[in-house]
C-alpha cells in the first residue's frame, strides 16, 4: 500500500469515526495520502421534503423548508470537515475534507476513479434496513451498495481499529494466481503484516496429494507464507466457488487479521469468492474491518502475455 491514495468516505458515524483513525494510521504506517470526502445528501433531502407538482399547500412551503434543511446540512458538513482536519493535523498529517452535494452513491463513485483504495464506516446491521435503491435516505446500506459497484479495493470498517497482527488472504483452488497472492504479500509487507492464505476447496472428490500439488506449484514463488487448505460441505461443494449461492465460513476465529476477500465480475454481477455478492457479505459482517479486492485489478499472467504481444506487434 506504498504510496497509496486513499479515499475516505466520512460522515457523523461512529464507525466513520472509527474508519477516519484507520485511513490516518495507514497514512503513517504505509506513506499513503488521504482524501475525505463528505456528500451532503440532496437528493435525499428533497425526496423527504420535495413535492413534485402543487398540492393542497403548494410547492414553495417544500421548497423552503428543503432549503432550510440543506443548508443546515451544509453547517453539519463544515462541522465535520474541521473536526476531520483537526485530527489529522494533530497526528502531523495533512488531509483535507472535500465537500460535494447530490447523491453520495453517484458522486463517491465519481471521486474513487481518482483514488486506489476507498475506506468507510458501516453500521453492523443487527436490524432490518430497506435496500439502499429502494429507500435512497437509509444511509446504513450505502456501503453496501457501493461494495457491490466499487472498482477499487474497498475497506469496510464497522468497528474500533486495534493494529492487525496478520494478513489473511483468501483464494480458490479453481482461481488462484501467483499475481494476486503476490500483490498481498506486498500489502503484507508494507504494514508490516504477517500474511496466511486460505485456500477454499470446493471439490472434495480431489485427492489431496494431487491438491497440495497444484497449490504448491501456483504458490512456488512465494513458500515463506503459511498456507491453510478448507475444504467445503459437500452440499456447497456441488455449485463450485463464485456462484451465488454463498458459502458460510466461521470467520470468528481471525478477529485479530485483516481479511482479504477477492471479488470478481460473475454474470455481469461483482460476487465475492464465498458465492455471495459484496452487499450481502457485509451484511452479515462481524469483524470489525474487512477489505474486498476485485481481482481484475491484479492482471494475471496470461493477461500481460497477451498485452506484451499485443505491443511487439
Amino acid at each position: 500500500m506504498n504510496k497509496t491514495s486513499i479515499l475516505l468516505a466520512l460522515d457523523g458515524s461512529e464507525e466513520a469515526h472509527h474508519a477516519a483513525q484507520l485511513a490516518l494510521y495507514l497514512a503513517q504506517k504505509a506513506g499513503s495520502s488521504v482524501v475525505a470526502q463528505h456528500v451532503i445528501d440532496t437528493k435525499t433531502a428533497w425526496a423527504l421534503l420535495g413535492t413534485h407538482k402543487a398540492g393542497l399547500i403548494g410547492s414553495g412551503l417544500y421548497i423552503s423548508a428543503y432549503e432550510k434543511l440543506c443548508e443546515s446540512l451544509r453547517e453539519l458538513a463544515g462541522k465535520l470537515a474541521e473536526r476531520y482536519e483537526d485530527m489529522s493535523a494533530a497526528q502531523s498529517l495533512e488531509s483535507e475534507c472535500l465537500i460535494d452535494e447530490g447523491n453520495p452513491f453517484e458522486i463517491i463513485m465519481q471521486r474513487v476513479q481518482e483514488h486506489d483504495l476507498l475506506i468507510m464506516g458501516h453500521e453492523p446491521t443487527a436490524t432490518k434496513y430497506p435496500h439502499y435503491t429502494n429507500r435512497p435516505f437509509v444511509r446504513a446500506s450505502l456501503a453496501g451498495a457501493l461494495a457491490n459497484a466499487c472498482p477499487k479495493p474497498l475497506m469496510i470498517v464497522q468497528g474500533h481499529f486495534q493494529p492487525w497482527k496478520t494478513l489473511r488472504v483468501f483464494s480458490a483452488v479453481d482461481s488462484m494466481s501467483i499475481e494476486f497472492i503476490s500483490a498481498c504479500r506486498d500489502l503484507s509487507s508494507n504494514l508490516g503484516l504477517k500474511m496466511e492464505l486460505a485456500i477454499l476447496n470446493p471439490d472434495l472428490s480431489s485427492k489431496s496429494e494431487e491438491l497440495e500439488r497444484k497449490v504448491a506449484e501456483v504458490c512456488k514463488g512465494v513458500k515463506e507464507i503459511p498456507i491453510e487448505i478448507i475444504d467445503l460441505e459437500a452440499e456447497t461443494a456441488e455449485i463450485g466457488l463464485w456462484t451465488k449461492k454463498p458459502i458460510e465460513i466461521d470467520l470468528k476465529p481471525i478477529s485479530d487479521a485483516l481479511l482479504v476477500v477477492p471479488t470478481r465480475v460473475v454474470d455481469e454481477k461483482r460476487m465475492t469468492i464465498f458465492g455471495s455478492t459484496p452487499g450481502s457479505f457485509i451484511r452479515h459482517l462481524t469483524l470489525p474491518q474487512v477489505l474486498l479486492y476485485p481481482e481484475e485489478l491484479v492482471p494475471h499472467a496470461n493477461q500481460k502475455q497477451v498485452a506484451h504481444s499485443s505491443a511487439s506487434a
